[in-house]
């Protein structure tokens, strides 16, 4: 509850202004206010049309984020846990990921087309890299001393990754998580937008070629809603099930 009021002060505060700023330019076709918007999206709602793109995102999101997690964390943990991974892989790991995911949706409809395993690479795409890297830097940084200590008291390999190596990657695993979730959830709606038949990045784009601003509005507004809820999330099973990792 203390937490809800602020951020309902600020929501309350943003609709004002956007009321005030749409009544002053008066211009409903390219910024329709609050009550329109608002309007477009229950319809929405209520034609189930909201629930079914949803869900179509984030089914893609879901695979994209597992597929992600899946190949970052262990070429992190190989890049450093062995130098000559990090001398071949780190240069090229370091190159492609200055290239916006964006920039590649037009070779990736190349080779996919139009359908479900374009916007899944592109999600895959933005998403393996914090993971990468903030799983190098949780090796990198545990101290060395826990691990002498851990030795020095007989504790095996196993042991020791349970013990000592996993809760202090931790902190680093789940900052990278939660950044690629974030870059997960931008780079669909873009995917989406150039290279998907449905989910909510081609439902902005349907309503805009038909110029029904207040659902284009109505729709982007909820990604943004949407991604909010799924930071929430995240930082909520961190704090049930990992409070000692200090992400907030």
């Amino acid at each position: 509850m203390a937490q809800a009021l602020p951020v309902a002060r600020s929501l309350g505060a943003g609709v004002v202004v956007w009321w005030i700023v749409g009544a002053w330019l008066h211009r409903p076709l390219s910024l329709p206010g609050p009550a329109p918007v608002f309007a477009a999206w229950w319809e929405l709602l209520v034609e189930g049309d909201l629930v079914r793109q949803t869900l179509v995102s984030l089914r893609r999101l879901a695979i994209a984020y597992a597929l992600a997690a899946a190949i970052g964390i262990p070429l992190g943990f190989a890049m450093a846990q062995w130098r000559p991974v990090d001398l071949a892989v780190g240069p090229i790991v370091n190159a492609v990921r200055a290239i916006s995911g964006i920039a590649w949706i037009p070779l990736a409809v190349v080779w996919f087309g139009v359908g479900e395993e374009l916007p899944v690479f592109i999600i895959c795409y933005g998403a393996v890299f914090p993971f990468v890297l903030n799983a190098q830097a949780a090796l990198v940084n545990i101290d060395a001393r826990l691990l002498t200590v851990a030795r020095a008291l007989g504790a095996g390999p196993v042991r020791i990754a349970a013990t000592v190596v996993l809760p202090a990657s931790l902190p680093y695993l789940l900052t990278g998580a939660r950044i690629a979730l974030g870059l997960a959830w931008m780079s669909i709606i873009a995917a989406e937008l150039l290279g998907a038949p449905s989910g909510l990045g081609f439902s902005i784009q349907y309503a805009r070629m038909l110029q029904q601003t207040p659902r284009m509005l109505a729709w982007i507004l909820w990604v943004g809603a949407a991604g909010y809820m799924l930071d929430a999330a995240m930082l909520t099973l961190v704090a049930r099930f990992a409070p000692w990792s200090g992400v907030r």
